[in-house]
């Protein structure tokens, strides 16, 4: 078995070779300091160890507004990124970055940025994903699926799940706080980022592009629950 089959098993209760072994993310910190303890150069870890990788991919999934570095000193970079998002981050390592402050406080934001979330082709074909198959590519997403599909590498489609999107565009302070007290604007953010993630990856497929897997992930709880209600999640996100 290869590694797509071996997992394809897993995954729908056939028999397999053995347990898949697999790795979805190595930090590149850690990385770079594999290669001073003995990783030789022209390898990747998945390669090394014998592990089952899967091939992420992605697509543009922002408002496509412009991306500044407002600031770099004392350790830290402060950038806005394309959703209009401010952020501040240590330069030194890779790290959850701090939210700042969003472009997004009202209603009435929203109305106006929304209209840049056109679907199109060239979001997925363009984009470029620092790490696909567990290094850094100097391919895009196009070629990267082309050489996945080629080497028997499971694939997984992965577009960014729309309550999350919610929490960060607006921070999770005001996000829950809107949850809370403006629920209909919550969820009209949702339904709208939804609607446009449907249509995405309609374009996708249209392409010809396919996938074993579509993965859809978000960080909505903490260890002792929920970070809101699950009321709202039933009522304002699954339909």
């Amino acid at each position: 078995m290869n590694s797509r089959e071996r997992i394809l098993a897993a995954l729908s209760g056939a028999e397999a070779d053995r347990i898949p072994l697999v790795e979805i993310g190595i930090w590149p910190e850690t990385l770079r300091r594999w290669r001073t303890e003995g990783l030789p150069q022209g390898i990747t870890p998945h390669e090394y160890f014998g592990l089952d990788p899967i091939a992420f991919f992605s697509f543009d999934a922002g408002l496509g507004l412009p991306e500044r570095v407002l600031s770099e000193e004392g350790g830290y970079r402060v950038y806005t990124d394309g959703d209009g998002c401010t952020y501040k981050m240590a330069v030194a390592q890779v790290s959850a970055p701090q939210f700042v402050g969003s472009s997004v406080r009202a209603p009435e934001d929203w109305q106006k940025l929304k209209v840049n979330l056109r679907p199109d082709p060239a979001r997925f074909a363009g984009f470029r994903k620092d790490i696909v198959f567990g290094e850094p590519l100097a391919e895009g997403q196009a070629q990267a699926h082309a050489r996945a599909r080629r080497e028997g590498v499971f694939t997984a489609l992965v577009p960014l799940e729309p309550c999350w999107y919610y929490l960060r565009l607006l921070g999770e302070v005001e996000a829950l706080a809107g949850i809370a007290l403006a629920p209909e604007f919550a969820s009209r953010v949702i339904a709208d980022y939804n609607a446009f993630t449907l249509a995405m990856l309609k374009l996708i497929f249209q392409q010809g592009y396919r996938f074993d897997a579509l993965w859809v992930f978000s960080d909505l709880c903490y260890k002792n629950g929920m970070l809101f209600s699950p009321d709202f999640y039933e009522a304002g996100v699954l339909p």
